[in-house]
């Protein structure tokens, strides 16, 4: 069998709980605020870390934010999911399982596509049960231009060591690439008075359609709480992040 990985790069990786409260947190003296989501507190070290609405990610001491900010860290700190660094990559696979040429010039191969998705940890710690949920979508086409576009959910519970990676393998759709050439056609000259035309030869128009891997989302729950977000584009993320929760 043929095979072909494509490893997609683009990789956003929201580290807080995509159900947790946008708050505004404002500087100790009140001069200064932003927008941010709570990620994790240090007790040891008194340091806050936040995604901001940018989903940068950014670390601060406690006593720098104002005393109801304090509060509400202090009040929120124990409800929070564990603080998992983990950077999601997916490898798009298509394996090509047939190719036939019909006797009409016709040229057909087919395909199982799917994708791995690769969740890497940069935690000195053991994550047992990491729960990795995902959408992907795959498009079906047709010779008159007409497509449709269908998603497929699944999940898996895997392990995955300290400052180590697991992977989780999607279900696998059939994919179809067909091309048919355009037919030659005669036709047929003419006299007149001013002499006779040979005849002309033109060409049907040809047909093709192939089908293809649209995207993937995938995001990571611990303990029911989700960690990490990613997908294989920004738009697919915006599109499709919400069919995780549909359905459940």
């Amino acid at each position: 069998m043929n095979k072909a990985f494509i490893t997609l790069f683009f990789v956003m990786v929201i580290t807080a709980d995509a159900g947790q409260e946008w708050r505004t947190f404002t500087s100790a003296e009140g001069s200064r605020s932003f927008k941010g989501q709570l990620v994790a507190y240090d007790r040891g070290s008194d340091t806050v870390t936040v995604i901001n609405v940018k989903r940068q990610r950014f670390s601060f001491h406690i006593d720098t934010i104002s005393e109801d900010d304090q509060d509400f860290v202090e009040e929120n700190a124990d409800k929070l999911p564990p603080d998992a660094k983990l950077k999601i990559r997916f490898d798009e696979l298509l394996d090509k399982t047939d190719s036939q040429r019909g006797a009409d010039k016709t040229k057909t191969k087919t395909y199982d596509g799917g994708y791995t998705i690769h969740v890497n940890s940069y935690t000195p710690r053991l994550i047992s049960e990491a729960e990795v949920e995902y959408v992907m979508i795959y498009r079906k086409d047709k010779v008159d231009g007409n497509h449709s576009d269908t998603v497929v959910k699944g999940s898996e519970t895997v392990e995955i060591p300290p400052n180590s990676s697991a992977s989780v393998e999607t279900e696998t759709v059939d994919l179809v690439n067909f091309y048919k050439a355009g037919k030659a056609i005669s036709t047929a000259g003419g006299c007149s008075s001013g002499g006779c035309s040979k005849g002309s030869v033109t060409f049907t128009k040809s047909e093709r359609s192939r089908d293809f891997m649209v995207g993937c989302v995938a995001r990571v729950k611990i303990d029911g709480q989700v960690v990490s977000v990613s997908a294989t584009s920004p738009g697919i993320l915006e599109k499709y992040e919400l069919e995780l929760d549909s359905g459940r």
